[in-house]
């Protein structure tokens, strides 16, 4: 089962990132387009959930890592 975030414009943010070994170490790098689009589909969810009435826990740390590619769509919406 696939998982994706859908913005209000109707782009799909998913699992575009490239994985990169440093040492024993592996890292997500995701363009700046991407990272774009992680962030505005962040916003956008957040807003939404809040239009609901509902109130989110405090994920500015685990947004952010995803925003920023170190960890994938799966592992955001696990949390």
């Amino acid at each position: 089962m696939a998982i994706a975030v859908i913005t209000e414009d109707g782009n799909v943010v998913g699992e575009t990132c490239e994985t990169v070994y440093t040492g024993s170490h592996k890292k997500n790098v995701i363009s700046e387009q991407e990272r774009a689009k992680r962030a505005k589909a962040v916003r956008y969810a957040t807003a939404s959930v809040a239009l609901e009435g509902f109130k989110l826990d405090e994920n500015d740390e685990h947004d952010l890592r995803f925003v920023n590619g170190e960890i994938s769509l799966a592992e955001y919406t696990a949390k």
